[in-house]
């Protein structure tokens, strides 16, 4: 899908906190969750998710988030996303040059989905000690407000509207539902101005745009 692109490249490598080699869990195509594959033993997702079977396992090459961008000649990073089934914080945790990075969009849980995986706490607190700034958008007055308020967000501080929060970004990450999309893009639109740019997913209420 990306051969004709000039301007992307593809390594077989799985991110890690250690370059070398480590054996990986590949769940059943069949399953509705068949991209879990993990470098940890999958714990909690098995409750969620009865008809996984992790039987596959494959031996991949490793490698750190340094290493490669020492191998590869890179001084700086605009955009670090990271998607690892569990792996997130163990990667970034392990960097000494997470300096080179201006922004970072990462999945990270708050249940243990694989056995040893670190979660949201440790993660907060390593990126706030790096000086990133971590922010939450959210529907004001609604249930996921309100519960981002318990859980410790500060609204006016790290605690935003989503138009609020829109217009304060550079990098616009619209991961509401396909429902939740379509009912908020006229809210977010007046702040895709010039120099932004805008993620979205799975984004049927965005490419699809005829009801």
């Amino acid at each position: 899908k990306t051969s004709n692109f000039t301007n992307v490249r593809t390594f077989k490598l799985a991110f890690d906190y250690k370059s070398g080699n480590a054996e990986i869990n590949i769940p059943n195509l069949d399953s509705v969750y068949y991209g879990a594959s993990s470098l940890f033993l999958p714990d909690e997702v098995l409750n969620q998710h009865p008809d996984i079977d992790f039987s596959k396992k494959e031996n991949v090459q490793t490698i750190t988030f340094d290493d490669f961008l020492i191998n590869q000649n890179i001084n700086k990073v605009d955009l670090l996303w990271l998607d690892l089934q569990g792996k997130e914080p163990d990667v970034l945790l392990s960097s000494e040059k997470i300096n080179l990075v201006k922004y970072i969009y990462t999945e990270v849980s708050i249940v243990s989905n694989y056995k040893n995986q670190k979660l949201y706490p440790q993660l907060k607190e390593y990126l706030t000690d790096n000086n990133f700034k971590v922010i939450v958008g959210q529907r004001k007055n609604s249930l996921s407000w309100d519960k981002a308020v318990k859980d410790g967000w500060i609204p006016g501080l790290n605690l935003f509207p989503i138009e609020e929060a829109a217009e304060k970004g550079t990098i616009i990450m619209y991961f509401l539902s396909d429902a939740g999309q379509i009912e908020q893009w006229n809210v977010i639109k007046p702040y895709l101005t010039d120099g932004k740019s805008l993620y979205f997913s799975h984004g049927f209420g965005v490419t699809f745009n005829e009801k």
